[in-house]
């Protein structure tokens, strides 16, 4: 079962009408980091430590971003990519890659028709908020 975004005390608040950010990584450390600053910031975190768990959280949810690491492990975070656009349902959720692996540009435009937003770990927590309330912002 993927896990929930927890925020660092438990439970957050239901924030409604809260945008939902699927982050996908196996350093827990992250997830939790990444979860407390996008609750802080008013979102809702689901979370995922690998991309099995990711693609189980996926048929029953629709996040309105995902935040997505290649290297994770049992299905790795490109052929998750490849998944993704292939979803009618999931295509059109704008996709942000946090990662430390450097990629061509031209690899991350076959990844999404419209090319994810790409990341370089590490990151501080005000530039992934601003990423992520940018990406949001565009797709309405």
């Amino acid at each position: 079962m993927p896990l929930q975004g927890t925020g660092a005390f438990g439970d957050p608040a239901p924030v409604k009408n809260a945008k939902t950010v699927l982050v996908i990584d196996d350093d827990r450390d992250l997830l939790f980091d990444l979860s407390d600053a996008l609750e802080t910031a008013g979102y809702r975190s689901r979370l995922a430590e690998d991309g099995q768990k990711a693609l189980d959280l996926l048929e029953h949810e629709t996040p309105d971003l995902i935040v997505l690491d290649l290297r994770i492990p049992v299905v790795d975070g490109w052929t998750l990519s490849v998944w993704l656009k292939n979803q009618p349902r999931l295509r059109d959720v704008p996709l942000v890659v946090l990662s430390a692996v450097h990629v061509a540009p031209r690899v991350l435009d076959a990844m999404n028709e419209k090319g994810p937003y790409w990341l370089e770990k590490p990151c501080s927590p005000e530039q992934f908020l601003g990423v992520v309330d940018h990406h949001l912002r565009i797709a309405g």
